[in-house]
């Protein structure tokens, strides 16, 4: 883990390698239940941020025992970077995750991916009230 720069490993959960977005997002929602965890940033790449973030939203909905507070931030990754395991500049992955939101919220009937209504009912009834902020 030192790889990745952190300071402190103890107590720090590593998952397995997961197959798909919503495996991964689930897993997070179990530790957050399992730790009582009350907040969370969801760290991830920008290009992969609104559809993660979008499955990490659906995952709450379905598991969550408790209200949590799960911020997105995105990564520091150029633009141009190219990625090495698909061979192609960061940028041009954007397009392909804005149309994986859509195909995979009509594909699972809204099983895996938040919808902009659950979206907005979650940051106005639980994310700015915590924060201190008003809809």
């Amino acid at each position: 883990m030192e790889q990745y720069g952190l300071q402190r490993t103890e107590g720090v959960r590593v998952q397995e390698k997961a197959r798909h977005t919503r495996v991964q997002t689930d897993w997070i929602i179990e530790q957050a239940n399992y730790l009582s965890i009350a907040s969370l940033i969801f760290l991830t790449s920008p290009y992969h941020l609104p559809r993660a973030y979008l499955t990490l939203l659906k995952s709450y909905l379905r598991f969550s025992d408790h209200e949590i507070v799960m911020l997105p931030k995105s990564l520091a990754i150029p633009p141009n970077i190219v990625l090495p395991e698909v061979g192609k500049p960061a940028r041009e992955m954007i397009v392909g995750e804005v149309q994986r939101i859509f195909k995979y919220q009509r594909e699972t009937r809204g099983r895996d991916v938040a919808t902009l209504e659950e979206l907005e009912s979650y940051l106005d009834n639980i994310v700015y009230p915590t924060l201190g902020l008003s809809p």
